[in-house]
């Protein structure tokens, strides 16, 4: 298996996690700080209630790029319908939890790209030196 599957499992699984594979451990604090704080602020507002594909099949859709909590969710949270229980702030936990799980895809999609690199071609383009005579604006 290739290195950068598993750091995009481990990414998907954990926010940060990948990065955290990668040596950038600052950025791994700041996505897992961030993204499972919004994740799990989603959770507690929608009442530690499941997101049902009848119910809502957009939040159902896009809760899935968030790995840990999508099975959280799934697994220990209540299966009592939205009509049966009284919730005003289900719809924005829901949110929440939705776009927690996207900001965690575009993390996914940081750690794919940065270990692309351009094709080398042998060489190397000649720098020229910057002209600091001219002043900011341009010639005037």
């Amino acid at each position: 298996m290739n290195n950068i599957v598993i750091q995009l499992i481990f990414s998907w699984l954990v926010p940060g996690a990948g990065h955290w594979l990668k040596g950038n451990y600052r950025k791994a604090v700041f996505f897992f700080v961030v993204i499972n704080f919004t994740m799990l602020l989603g959770i507690y507002l929608a009442d530690f209630r499941d997101i049902h594909a009848y119910e809502n099949p957009f939040y159902f859709l896009g809760r899935f790029g968030s790995g840990w909590v999508m099975m959280f969710l799934t697994l220990l949270t209540d299966f009592t319908p939205l009509s049966a229980t009284r919730n005003d702030l289900f719809e924005v936990g829901s949110l929440y939890i939705c776009v927690a799980s996207l900001l965690n895809l575009l993390v996914m999609m940081n750690i794919s790209a940065q270990t692309r690199t351009a094709p080398k071609t042998g060489e190397t383009p000649a720098t020229q030196p910057a002209d600091d005579t001219r002043p900011i604006g341009g010639d005037l």
